[in-house]
C-alpha cells in the first residue's frame, strides 16, 4: 500500500484520472447544466491559479455563499487542494450572524452565488479582512477563462485544515467548527461502506441537504472518490415538484436531505414509485417511522443518520443488522450503530462514570451531551474547535449549548430520546441564545430560556419595536405530554429589544422543549414553515 498523506488531492486525482466520463448536473432557470468530471477538474485548476492570482495563500480562509451546484463543487475542491481553507457561510442565519462568522474566521475571499447578493450586500462592509467579492456569473467564468487549466498542488500535511463551518444550535454566537484533510478523507472512506451510505460509480446522487453546512454530510467528496454522477438541485432544494422531476429525469439513486424535505415530496409522490432510487439517506432531525414505512411501501429504503457538525458530520446510520430479523424496523428507527472511525461511550455528565448499554440509562439527574455523554475524548475537543480553548466536557456543554439524552441498547445502536437546545426557527431564518433570552419577558419570568417554543412570524414590514397589548394568558393542553401556554395578544407587536424584522403575531406558545433538531443544529432544508 503506498504512504501518502490523506489529503483531498488523492480523490481529485481519482475525479480526473479514473472518472472523467462521470457527470455532474445542475438544475437552472433555462434547463440543465451538464458537464463531465474531467471538465470540472480543468476548471478546479483554473480556479486555483485564479485565487492565487488574488493572493489566496495557504491557510487563507475563502468563504463561500452559495447553493447546490457546480460552480460550488469546483470549489469544494479547489479551496483545499491549494492550501487554502473553504469556509461554507450558512444562508439561512442572519446577516448579523455571518458578520460575526466571517469576521472570526478571518474569511479574505467571499464567493457567493448571484442570487445570494443581496443578502452579502447587507453584512461585507462589516467585515474589513475581505479583499476580494467574487460573484458566481460571468465574472467568474472570466476569471477561470484567463487561467490555464493546470496547476501545481503543494504537498500538505494531512492534518492542515481544508474546511470550517460554523454550529447554528450553540449557546451565544456560532462556534467554528475546523475539519483537516485527514478528517474529511477518513470521514469520506467511512461513508463509502457498504453499511453506511455503500456509494459507488453505479450511482446518481441528488443531494438536498445543502453544501453551504457540515460539507453536505461529506458527499461531495464520497461521489469524488467512488465516481457517482452528482445531480445539484441549486435553489430549488426544498422544492418537492423540482426534487422529483430531477430524480426521474437525472436516474437518480441517492437522495439526501431532511425529514421534512420527504414529507414534502412523499405528499407530491402520492403511490407513485422512484424506481431508480434505491436509498434515502434522511438526517438533520428524528426521523418518523411512518415516514420510513411509507418510503418502504414504494420500493425506496430511507436510511435514518445522525451527526454533528463536529464529526464532520456523520456519527451513525441506520441499518438492520443480520440478527435483527422481526425487529429489522425498530432498529431502523433508531439513530444506528457508530460509523467506522467513530467510538463513543454513555456517561454520567456529573461524575463521568461510564453508563450501561442496556437501553434504560440515560443520566435522567444530570443530562448527558455529545463531548461527555456521547464522549470523542479530550482530542476532539482540542483540534476540531476555532478560536476555542481546550474545554472540559462540563464546561463545553454550556459552551455548546444542548443536552442529548442517550442510550445504547443491546443492538449497540444510539437511540437519542431527548434533546435540550436553545435556538429556534423563524421560517428560514434561526434564532439563537441571545436572541430567544430577548422575548423571554413575553412569555414571563417563569418560562425558562432553554424551554421555549415560540410561534414566531416574520414581520414583512416590522421596523420597530412598538410594545403591544399583551391580553390573557391560559391553559392550553398539552403537547408531548408537556403543559403548554399560549399567550393571546389582541394586536400584532414586536418584542421590545427584540432581533430587528421579527413581529409576533396573534399569539405565541411555551412548549418545555424547543424547535431543535436532534443533532443540536437546525433543519436547513424546513423551508419557511410557521411553528405550532
Amino acid at each position: 500500500m503506498q504512504d501518502y498523506p490523506l489529503t483531498l488531492h488523492h480523490i481529485l486525482w481519482r475525479v480526473e484520472r479514473l472518472f472523467a466520463r462521470k457527470q455532474v448536473a445542475t438544475k437552472s432557470a433555462g434547463g440543465v447544466h451538464r458537464y463531465t468530471y474531467g471538465e470540472m477538474a480543468g476548471r478546479v485548476k483554473r480556479l486555483a491559479n485564479a485565487l492565487r492570482r488574488l493572493g489566496v495563500k495557504e491557510g487563507d480562509r475563502v468563504a463561500t455563499l452559495a447553493w447546490n451546484n457546480y460552480r460550488h463543487l469546483e470549489l469544494y475542491y479547489a479551496v483545499p487542494c491549494m492550501g487554502a481553507v473553504l469556509h461554507t457561510l450558512n444562508l439561512r442565519l442572519s446577516p448579523d450572524q455571518l458578520a460575526f462568522i466571517a469576521n472570526d474566521a478571518g474569511d479574505s475571499v467571499i464567493v457567493v452565488d448571484e442570487t445570494l447578493r443581496p443578502l452579502l450586500d447587507k453584512f461585507v462592509d462589516r467585515v474589513p479582512s475581505v479583499r476580494r467579492v467574487i460573484v458566481l456569473n460571468d465574472e467568474y467564468e472570466w476569471l477561470l477563462a484567463a487561467e490555464e487549466p493546470d496547476f501545481a498542488w503543494p504537498e500538505l500535511d494531512e492534518r492542515a485544515a481544508a474546511a470550517m463551518c460554523y454550529t447554528s444550535g450553540t449557546t451565544g454566537h456560532p462556534k467554528g467548527v475546523v475539519y483537516t484533510h485527514r478528517s474529511t478523507f477518513l470521514h469520506t472512506m467511512a461513508i463509502l461502506q457498504t453499511t453506511v451510505m455503500a456509494v459507488d460509480e453505479h450511482d446518481t446522487i441528488l443531494p438536498m441537504v445543502p453544501m453551504f453546512h457540515a460539507n453536505a454530510w461529506g458527499l461531495p467528496y464520497a461521489a469524488g472518490m467512488a465516481g457517482a454522477n452528482f445531480v445539484f438541485p441549486d435553489r430549488w432544494m426544498g422544492d418537492a415538484d423540482a426534487i422529483l422531476e430531477l430524480a426521474q429525469s437525472e436516474r437518480a439513486t441517492i437522495l439526501a436531505g431532511v425529514p421534512t424535505i420527504w414529507v414534502g415530496v412523499l405528499q407530491k409522490l402520492g403511490e407513485r414509485a422512484l424506481p431508480d432510487v434505491r436509498q434515502i439517506i434522511c438526517g438533520g432531525s428524528a426521523v418518523p417511522r411512518s415516514l420510513i414505512e411509507a418510503y418502504e411501501a414504494r420500493g425506496m429504503t430511507l436510511l435514518q443518520a445522525w451527526g454533528m457538525t463536529e464529526m464532520s458530520p456523520l456519527g451513525s446510520i441506520s441499518r438492520a443488522r443480520s440478527w435483527h430479523g422481526e425487529r429489522a424496523m425498530d432498529a431502523r428507527a433508531t439513530q444506528g450503530p457508530p460509523v467506522p472511525c467513530v467510538e463513543w461511550r454513555i456517561a454520567d455528565l456529573a461524575t463521568g462514570a461510564e453508563l450501561p448499554w442496556d437501553g434504560e440509562a440515560f443520566g435522567e439527574e444530570a443530562p448527558t451531551e455529545i463531548f461527555g455523554e456521547i464522549d470523542h475524548g479530550d482530542r476532539v475537543l482540542e483540534e476540531v474547535r476555532h478560536k476555542q480553548p481546550r474545554l472540559a466536557a462540563r464546561e463545553h456543554a454550556g459552551r455548546r449549548g444542548h443536552a442529548i439524552r442517550p442510550a445504547a441498547n443491546r443492538d449497540d445502536v444510539l437511540d437519542l430520546r431527548h434533546l435540550l437546545g436553545n435556538a429556534v426557527r423563524l421560517g428560514r431564518d434561526i434564532l439563537q441564545h441571545l436572541d430567544v433570552e430577548r422575548f423571554r419577558g413575553v412569555l414571563g419570568a417563569d418560562t425558562h430560556v432553554l424551554e421555549v417554543r415560540v410561534g414566531l412570524v416574520l414581520g414583512e414590514d416590522c421596523d420597530g419595536f412598538a410594545v403591544g397589548e399583551r391580553g390573557r394568558r391560559e391553559r392550553e393542553g398539552s403537547q408531548d405530554g408537556c403543559d403548554a401556554q399560549r399567550l393571546h395578544v389582541s394586536l400584532p407587536f414586536c418584542c421590545p429589544g427584540g432581533p430587528p424584522g421579527y413581529c409576533l403575531k396573534n399569539s405565541i406558545t411555551g412548549f418545555p422543549r424547543p424547535d431543535v433538531e436532534p443533532d443540536g443544529e437546525q433543519d436547513d432544508d424546513a423551508g419557511d414553515q410557521r411553528l405550532p
